[in-house]
């Protein structure tokens, strides 16, 4: 398992948002879900921002509700990074 100081780059890039540029909170549960799951641990952190984007459209095209299941938000981003559940 990594130590908090391994996984503060990654973090603060997965936190950082635009001043006055809010996102959708159910991509927010997305990702702080995929983040929990470990699903970030192999992502270069100059990899995130770009990552971040293309999964906040996916996530809009998906328009998964909040009342989904925990482990349905991990799925969903799962399939999207074409990571098979282990």
């Amino acid at each position: 398992m990594l130590s908090f100081d391994a996984m503060r780059p990654p973090a603060r890039g997965i936190c950082k948002q635009e001043r006055f540029s809010p996102v959708p909170i159910v991509f927010e549960m997305a990702w702080l879900v995929a983040f929990n799951d470990g699903l970030f641990d192999d992502v270069k952190p100059q990899q995130i921002p770009g990552l971040l984007e293309r999964l906040n459209e996916y996530i809009a095209d998906t328009s998964p509700g909040l009342d989904m299941e925990r482990s349905r938000f991990s799925e969903l981003v799962r399939v999207f990074m074409g990571i098979q559940k282990s």
